[in-house]
């Protein structure tokens, strides 16, 4: 999987609608369609999940949008991703502090 985020310098969510791609990579010399894709987003380091609507964008690239807000408390985003293709196969990611979210005011 490959993830491609809006990051200031200091690798914190830009401020404003924090879109994220992710892309579910073939491996060398195999294209098998991804089939299901399943994007959840954590703001207590795993503790509680969230499933997101993705839209697929292009081939096996999808668009999730994690909002304007994080609740108050929120320092950091976590991200669980799963996807499956066509013959059954199944990758799952879960990556807790995948980014810093900027304090407010910054």
């Amino acid at each position: 999987m490959r993830y491609d985020l809006a990051l200031d310098l200091t690798n914190q969510l830009k401020p404003g609608s924090r879109p994220v791609e992710v892309t579910a990579d073939d491996q060398a010399g195999i294209e098998i369609p991804v089939r299901t894709f399943r994007f959840d987003v954590s703001y207590d380091d795993g503790r509680h999940w969230t499933k997101l609507h993705a839209d697929r964008t292009v081939a096996d690239t999808w668009r999730v949008n994690l909002g304007p807000k994080a609740p108050t408390h929120a320092r950091y985003v976590s991200f669980r991703v799963s996807a499956g293709d066509a013959d059954g196969n199944r990758i799952e990611q879960e990556i807790i502090r995948a980014a810093a979210l900027r304090p407010k005011g910054r």
